[in-house]
């Protein structure tokens, strides 16, 4: 937590919670600024300024009450009066309070305390901060507005502290305010003069989210050169580079690392690698070498469909045993003993879990091998074949490229993709080959 480091008015500077409150003493230093609490507002009950909102320690308000209190601060009434002595007095009460973990009554004295003191730039900054951790430490989703509306707050009343956009930009990282979070963490690096590699990464994201993928390429880029071995970002660079900005070559090199750096068990990421070498191949007309990158992309979805085999076998041999268990417990319900049949029970409650799991595992497989797309693979192996077969000269090597067209094609079919269409290209080029040309 950042140092809370304010000015205390000369009157106060040398009362005695100050110096408890310094040696550590806050429960001391708590008692004592009560006691004066209660003193001045014992001699003001008159006063029509004194905020009826008041609350002591002893009975803390309904929490929406302090939030309401906090966000409405600017409306007409929330200033009392320049009062140095009140401000310091909750001032201190809310580092005490902090300090004892009480965080409602610490935050409503912070709030008292900027009702006695006309706000002043680059010193109750800080008081705003401490709000705002107050309610970060509440750690529920409806204080959140309470600590980012805080901390913009210590943000506008001293922009000069880089750390405030720092945390700001942050905060609003998984929100909705990606622009903020932008501007923030621009910001942040712009005046600590830092060269976080999480920052940028972040901020390649977010540019990502908004559709700025010149500048997300460009972040990006800068993240690679800190840490050239993030296959997830390289990946994220190169399809940037090659569906967002057209960079062939930006794309063409990042996907090359992650043939290189790529974990053979990231199946996606080099499947799609290959994939996408493959297209950029196919878009230069490069037919042989688009055709070995799709064909090292299919090596991939073999793997994922081998995998996706022996989950179907574990899950159809846990699925007998449950069936076998469940015939069991219902044949032999009236012969077993209690604690036999309870424990039949146990056993099927055991393997229904294990069913479920197995049966979990099973469709993410499924669900990934779809994703990989390998029917459209296929389909652009034959496309390339069939490319070649068209531009062939000879009549034997137009009928061999036509073949392994139709190969393809049918293996495009096979996976259920654009399956009516292959059919008729299928028929166009056996006609081809049996003509001769």
């Amino acid at each position: 937590m950042m140092c809370l480091s304010l000015r205390v008015s000369g009157q106060n500077s040398d009362l005695l919670y100050v110096s408890m409150f310094d040696q550590g003493n806050y429960r001391d230093a708590m008692d004592t600024i009560n006691s004066r609490l209660y003193e001045i507002y014992g001699k003001r009950v008159s006063d029509k300024r004194v905020p009826s909102d008041f609350v002591s320690i002893e009975k803390t308000g309904d929490e929406a009450d302090l939030i309401a209190l906090f966000r409405n601060r600017k409306e007409k009434g929330f200033f009392i009066e320049d009062n140095p002595e009140l401000a310091d007095l909750h001032l201190y009460a809310g580092k005490c309070s902090m300090k004892l973990g009480k965080k409602r009554d610490s935050l409503n004295h912070y709030v008292q305390s900027l009702r006695f003191r006309r706000i002043t730039t680059e010193r109750d900054d800080e008081i705003y901060y401490q709000i705002s951790q107050i309610f970060k430490s509440m750690n529920n989703q409806i204080y959140f507005k309470g600590y980012v509306d805080a901390l913009e707050q210590a943000y506008a009343l001293n922009s000069r502290k880089y750390e405030y956009s720092y945390e700001l930009g942050l905060a609003m990282y998984p929100t909705t305010e990606k622009k903020k979070a932008i501007y923030h963490l621009e910001r942040y690096l712009s005046l600590s003069g830092k060269t976080d590699a999480d920052i940028l990464l972040k901020l390649a994201n977010l540019y990502e989210s908004i559709g700025n993928y010149l500048n997300a390429e460009k972040y990006y880029n800068e993240y690679l050169r800190l840490n050239p071995d993030d296959v997830n970002a390289i990946f994220g660079a190169g399809y940037i580079a090659y569906y967002r900005t057209g960079n062939y070559t930006l794309a063409e090199f990042m996907f090359q690392g992650v043939l290189q750096k790529g974990s053979k068990n990231d199946t996606y990421r080099l499947a799609k690698s290959n994939e996408y070498l493959g297209d950029m191949s196919y878009s230069n007309l490069r037919f042989d070498k688009a055709i070995r990158y799709y064909i090292d992309s299919t090596e991939f979805h073999h793997q994922v469909e081998q995998e996706v085999s022996a989950k179907e076998k574990e899950k159809a041999e846990i699925d007998n045993r449950v069936n076998d268990l469940k015939m069991n417990i219902i044949n032999n319900k009236d012969s077993l003993k209690y604690d036999d049949y309870k424990n039949l029970l146990d056993e099927y409650e055991g393997l229904l879990d294990e069913q479920g799991e197995k049966d979990s595992e099973l469709q993410l497989l499924k669900y990934n091998l779809k994703q990989l797309c390998p029917g459209k693979v296929q389909w652009n192996i034959a496309l390339c074949y069939h490319k070649k077969g068209d531009r062939a000269v000879g009549m034997q090597e137009k009928k061999d490229n036509y073949t392994e067209a139709i190969k393809y094609y049918r293996e495009a079919m096979r996976d259920d993709y654009n399956t009516d269409k292959a059919r008729e290209i299928i028929l166009k080029l056996q006609l081809k080959i049996k003509r001769g040309y």
